[in-house]
């Protein structure tokens, strides 16, 4: 237990979210969303930043399901496999660049992030009955698909000069009430935040006052040592995969129907960087020089949805399709430790001299469950004869009815779940998106996409997501297709290293930009 109380407090108030508009923010008395506990862990995993499948599906804006005939079908409309003719098999490659511009304390940092990876591959076999048989049960396809559903590759860094309060303010405040004598332990045992502060010299008791801290970071009267350098760089990596095992059937080609079963897994990783150095004016004497606080956490697990899909032909030049995910039920285990390494300039503290204090914490464990939000979607596509189609869908996200759980008689997640209610709401996504055939060989594609803000008047932050796509297919040979996409994603975040009890904290500004491109290869049999 005392592991799980370490990891909220290694919480630090991180909070990303999308802010349109917002040039330059320095001290905040906002909300703060990330402040108490996991349930920003539930939007992240509930929410995808990114477009998935093929690459002619997020060519055309993520498009599918009222398009059918593509492999992404399995992790969308499954009643799409029914309209496949031939057996299939595919492979989706990609790569992305991230672009962040962070605004800090009027200062400006630019910092970008390569990733390659492999978005999907898939296998569909098909039994269909020809044209000439007269019955109204065509057949359909199975399909074993894999699918990268979300991605958490970025990384952005800021710095600026904070002549207000310090990092050191927040480790002493999160201390009160403690006692001393309970923060003085084996460096070997350090499990807290707590208890590294302490350990390191960066916080003690007032002699006077048991219970309450200071920070060396002041001196004897409570002013800061200097002004305040705050560097900070917050590096994610990782992604969240699919793998569906799906049948799309067809009756009569006018109805199609499908299944699938989801089996989810999550791999994510950020490791946060925190600098502090005080630039003392020519009178004063140094004491304290910098000191570094780095956070790693780590979240792995395994979840299981359904999926339910039907689609309509009422005549040739429409299509009508609409689809039901049930909630993802995932079984997730964080691993996280923390680090602090303070430099003091051959400082005289209570008869210890001070130089490099370096201490790290017990790495700790937790175990916990997430059931993201049920996902309903429903679209349509106009199709011009052999021209090519338009189509559009609307994807409904109940991200309120998002639930933690876990924990033991110590712990529970009943005020996360309870902020979860109050602070999300259920979203529309909005995507639309093409094609149009030049010819036999060759197919342009273009599409956008819009992600509703997932916030329930928290603040007046915007935090939606906008994609602009765009990609062509050609087949140079029968039964082979290369599909090219590249996606814009753009949208505003912000930023919170910590929040004081005042409610007072330093915010940071980032203009993120993710452009990312894949190459579908697909060969029927």
């Amino acid at each position: 237990m005392k592991q799980k109380t370490f990891r909220i407090y290694l919480q630090i108030t991180a909070l990303v979210c999308c802010i349109a508009g917002v040039q330059n923010i320095t001290f905040a008395q906002q909300i703060d969303p990330d402040a108490l506990g996991y349930y920003n862990e539930a939007i992240r995993f509930s929410r995808s930043q990114s477009l998935f499948g093929s690459a002619r599906v997020q060519a055309m804006g993520g498009v599918q399901t009222a398009v059918g005939g593509d492999l992404s079908a399995g992790t969308g409309n499954p009643a799409g496999l029914g309209l496949f003719r031939r057996s299939q098999f595919s492979l989706t490659p990609g790569f992305g660049l991230a672009n962040t511009n962070t605004t800090f304390l009027g200062s400006n940092t630019i910092d970008s992030k390569l990733n390659v990876n492999l978005n999907g591959f898939g296998l569909v076999l098909t039994k269909i009955k020809d044209d000439i048989l007269p019955d109204k049960w065509r057949g359909g396809s199975f399909a074993i698909t894999f699918q990268r559903t979300n991605n958490f590759q970025n990384r952005f860094s800021y710095e600026g000069v904070n002549t207000r309060n310090s990092l050191g303010d927040y480790l002493a405040e999160s201390a009160l009430g403690i006692n001393r004598d309970d923060l003085f332990v084996a460096t070997d045992s350090i499990f807290s935040l707590q208890e590294l502060a302490f350990n390191t010299f960066l916080i003690d008791e007032y002699a006077n006052a048991p219970g309450e801290y200071y920070t060396l970071s002041r001196d004897s009267n409570d002013q800061l040592l200097g002004n305040m350098l705050q560097q900070e760089s917050v590096n994610t990596r990782g992604a969240q995969y699919q793998w569906s095992f799906a049948y799309g059937g067809n009756y009569d080609d006018k109805f199609y129907f499908g299944v699938a079963l989801g089996i989810k897994t999550l791999n994510f990783r950020q490791v946060k960087e925190f600098k502090e150095t005080v630039q003392y004016d020519g009178n004063s004497i140094p004491s304290l020089l910098d000191y570094t606080l780095t956070d790693e956490l780590e979240v792995k697990g395994t979840g299981i949805n359904f999926s339910l899909g039907l689609m309509y032909r009422p005549a040739d030049f429409i299509r009508i399709g609409v689809s039901a995910t049930t909630p993802t039920f995932y079984a997730l285990t964080e691993n996280f430790k923390t680090s602090l390494n303070a430099n003091f300039d051959n400082f005289s503290y209570q008869g210890v001299i001070l130089n490099n204090e370096s201490l790290e914490t017990v790495p700790g464990t937790f175990n916990y469950t997430l059931t993201t939000p049920y996902k309903l979607n429903a679209g349509i596509a106009f199709f011009f004869g052999k021209k090519g189609f338009i189509s559009g869908d609307v994807e409904l996200n109940a991200f309120d009815q998002a639930r933690l759980s876990g924990g033991n008689s110590s712990f529970t997640f009943n005020g996360d779940n309870r902020t979860i209610r109050n602070i999300y709401k259920t979203t529309l996504n909005v995507k639309v998106g093409g094609e149009y055939r030049i010819n036999r060989v060759l197919r342009l594609r273009a599409g956008a996409a819009f992600f509703d803000d997932p916030y329930n008047n928290v603040d007046d932050i915007d935090r939606t997501i906008l994609h602009f796509t765009g990609g062509f297919g050609f087949r140079p040979a029968p039964g082979v297709n290369i599909d090219i996409a590249v996606v814009n994603t753009r949208f505003n975040s912000a930023y919170v290293p910590y929040t004081l009890s005042s409610g007072e904290h330093p915010t940071t500004t980032t203009t993120n930009g993710f452009t990312s491109a894949v190459i579908t290869a697909g060969f029927s049999f």
